[in-house]
């Protein structure tokens, strides 16, 4: 079933395999691999990096636009510079290289990507066939199984594009399609899938074999090339992407010249003749656009002016309208509050760390179906072989778990300051389409995972930020001691009462000691205002500020001391007292205490302002 979805879905994924395929040089193997994914964009002599080019002059009206495009779904790819598609909105008709690939797949069959009268155990020797199998099972699943029937460069493509990064649900030239269709252009394609197989088939199988097998036997260096090929491209270094494919490069002349002299030539006799009479934004592999038979040079030939475009991604964040109300949750045992914006999903599970330590987890997550995305938040305790590890070396014991028991694949990892704390933020691409992005931390004896998956573009809204925003975790609790007593007699206060407030919470009750005040904080805030009252006194405000509390490692801190109060007089403002006469925070990285400067400071301003008035 899954062999027959990847070859036969409406989405056409048999063509986007086909598609990568068109640029092939088969005498080099690096070369290969290289074309395959990523379609060069350069001018041979040129120094200048853009992959946009605007054609202009030579009688035309107005300006076309030639973009060169890389057939992957990575969304590095997918970071159009500002100038792109505004250029194509504006366009009266939108040219890639082929629009109607089910056609040509109807009416080919799929017999386009598979051997006709040998097989590859035949051009392969036994060791090495069973070599190729196991690997082709291995990198493709199901489809695995076709690699003795399938043109072998097909299996290289399609290894390729299925253990790339598929965060986007199309590729960049699909994405342009779909875009120009969105907006009601006219488009066109400039050839048909069976004619760009032509050309491939100038390699002949035995060939193809060899390639096959080295592929498998390079492959972590192949990938390797391909990632360094897709951060060229992203910053539009074309310098550096076509030095690398001109050292590589040896001489196929029939090859080079079914391939891309021939497809050039009819892409550029196509191109002239319709930037005559419109303009036209062309998108197309964008090797089909450097060397002497190139699309610049070839236009240029003909007495137009090719210029590139400079322009930098900007990227725009999603805001995303949600005006339900979320509530909060907790689970005292994890030391733990969140938010969510319905009932999470309880579920007890056990998770591997380190491939040895199976140890067990509670997870609550929600799927949000009207915001298409899901809040997940896992909890497990740190387990004693590896309490003495470092943060960083639980990180990535935790990061190597995920890519070995899921198979996803990291698109970006870095340290951040989260909850007061130095915590391992990463975005993972799980499956076409969807990302995953957590933020992990390590608090006490638990280790905590913050995670929020959906389609790319929404991990970083204003509502992903709202749910990391809305955690709150202490493992350290906070036990406040105070004697209240008179300032002049000194005598214990018998009547008082205590409110707490913060963001979340506004408490008020009285203590059934007299003059003596002892309880725990609440959890699930930074910042407490902590007020006493009595009849006849000015209220006094203490501030216990609880950022970075988890850094002392701490189970419990223990503030004591003592608030004198004042009896009211009248005719004196005590408006002084409406500022914390006293702040607890954390000193350093492993003291929480009472800030002493800052009650020497509001010490100096009470005696300013009040003096003998007291």
């Amino acid at each position: 079933m899954m062999t027959y979805n990847l070859l036969a879905s409406k989405n056409n994924r048999l063509y986007s395999i086909l598609n990568l395929m068109k640029s092939i040089d088969p005498n080099r193997l690096k070369i290969i691999l290289v074309n395959l994914l990523f379609i060069f964009s350069n001018f041979l002599y040129s120094q200048e990096n853009s992959l946009l080019w605007e054609i202009k002059g030579n009688g035309l009206k107005a300006s076309s636009y030639l973009y060169g495009t890389y057939h992957s779904k990575d969304s590095r790819a997918h970071q159009f510079s500002d100038s792109v598609l505004v250029k194509l909105a504006k366009s009266d008709i939108v040219v890639t290289e082929n629009i109607d690939a089910s056609d040509d797949i109807k009416k080919n069959g799929f017999g386009l990507a598979f051997m006709k009268d040998v097989k590859l155990d035949e051009l392969l020797s036994k060791e090495n066939y069973i070599f190729v199998y196991e690997n082709a099972i291995n990198k493709l699943g199901a489809m695995g199984i076709l690699c003795n029937t399938m043109k072998p460069i097909i299996t290289i493509t399609a290894a390729l594009q299925l253990n790339s990064k598929q965060e986007m649900l199309c590729t960049v030239d699909d994405f342009i399609k779909e875009e120009a269709q969105r907006l009601g252009k006219k488009l066109y394609g400039m050839e048909t899938a069976a004619e760009a197989m032509n050309a491939l088939d100038e390699i002949s199988l035995k060939d193809q074999s060899v390639m096959l097998l080295n592929f498998f036997k390079n492959y972590d260096e192949n990938l390797a090339e391909t990632e360094s090929f897709i951060k060229m491209y992203q910053a539009q270094d074309l310098n550096k992407m076509y030095t690398f494919y001109e050292s590589n490069r040896e001489d196929y002349i029939s090859f080079e010249k079914n391939l891309v002299v021939k497809r050039n030539n009819k892409f550029t006799n196509e191109l002239t003749s319709m930037i005559e009479k419109q303009y036209v934004f062309c998108a197309v592999g964008a090797l089909h656009l450097p060397g002497e038979s190139g699309l610049i040079n070839s236009l240029r030939k003909k007495g137009y002016k090719v210029s590139p475009i400079y322009g930098s991604y900007t990227p725009k964040p999603i805001n995303i309208e949600d005006k339900r109300e979320w509530y909060r949750y907790n689970n005292d045992t994890l030391y733990l509050e969140m938010s969510f914006p319905e009932d999470p999903t309880y579920e007890e599970s056990t998770f591997l760390i380190g491939a040895t330590n199976n140890i067990n987890a509670v997870s609550y997550s929600f799927i949000d179906s009207i915001n298409e995305l899901n809040y997940m938040v896992t909890v497990m305790n740190i387990p004693p072989s590896i309490a003495d590890n470092t943060n960083d070396s639980i990180f990535d014991m935790i990061l190597g778990d995920l890519i070995r028991e899921k198979g996803w694949k990291i698109i970006e990892e870095k340290n951040v300051e989260y909850l007061d704390l130095t915590v391992r933020e990463v975005e993972f691409n799980i499956s076409q389409g969807v990302n995953t992005r957590y933020k992990i931390a390590v608090i006490g004896g638990n280790i905590y995972l913050f995670g929020i998956a959906g389609f790319k573009n929404k991990l970083n809204s204003n509502i992903a930020e709202y749910f990391f925003e809305n955690m709150y975790i202490s493992t350290c609790r906070v036990e406040l001691q105070l004697q209240i007593e008179d300032e002049v007699t000194h005598q214990l206060i018998s009547d008082f009462e205590v409110s707490i407030t913060s963001n979340l919470t506004d408490t008020i009750f009285t203590p059934d000691t007299i003059g003596q005040l002892s309880f725990i904080l609440p959890s699930g805030e930074n910042e407490y205002v902590i007020t006493i009252r009595s009849n006849n006194y000015v209220s006094k405000k203490i501030l216990i500020d609880t950022h970075g509390i988890n850094k002392t490692k701490e189970k419990q801190i223990v503030l004591s001391g003592d608030t004198k109060m004042i009896k009211i007089k009248k005719g004196v403002d005590y408006s002084v007292f409406d500022t914390p006469i006293a702040k607890a925070r954390l000193i350093d990285d492993s003291t929480f205490s009472w800030d002493i400067d800052y009650l020497a400071k509001m010490k100096e301003e009470i005696n300013r302002k009040l003096g003998g008035k007291l």
